[in-house]
């Protein structure tokens, strides 16, 4: 009698191919749809315009916070999310443009469950990037113990960008 909630969803869930997924699935799909994650992705060391949190986060002229002014500063002087979905052929920590330039790193590179951005895309990661080199498409390396692999900006979200699913 405990699982019969569970019993019932997935009995249900059969002919819509409803399989059980652990906590590790999450985290893929939270990256997909470009999700932050506190800790992983952003830290008090990012800025929260960059991040592109601005909309939801910071409240320029309705609240006093320590960092409102410096805040302020950066918005007049123009700041564009540096966020960006990264597909690569493996998981890798410095990411490169052309030889010896390093751009940035993703964070938490993740395999992806059923995202299909390119054939030989195996995995996915957000990675802040210089605004020149946050463009899709954009062809970059990650190096990964000394081996590059290729890598390419893709826009976020990767999966479902109007939200219609999120909101089915």
């Amino acid at each position: 009698m405990p699982y019969a909630c569970f019993d019932t969803l997935m009995a249900a869930g059969q002919k819509h191919g409803l399989r059980p997924a652990g906590y590790k699935a999450l985290d893929s799909l939270r990256i997909e749809k470009g999700y932050l994650y506190w800790s992983g992705d952003i830290t008090p060391e990012d800025n929260p315009l960059e991040a592109g949190l601005g909309f939801l986060c910071v409240r320029l002229k309705k609240t006093d916070f320590i960092g409102r002014e410096a805040l302020m500063a950066i918005k007049q002087r123009g700041c564009a999310p540096g966020w960006c979905a990264l597909t690569m052929d493996a998981g890798g920590k410095p990411l490169r443009r052309g030889v010896g330039l390093c751009a940035g790193r993703p964070r938490r590179p993740h395999p992806h469950r059923r995202l299909r951005a390119t054939p030989s895309a195996r995995t996915i990661g957000l990675v802040y990037l210089p605004p020149d080199l946050a463009k899709a498409g954009t062809a970059l390396e990650v190096e990964i113990l000394g081996e590059r692999v290729k890598a390419q900006v893709a826009e976020l979200p990767l999966v479902d960008p109007k939200g219609e699913k999120i909101r089915a």
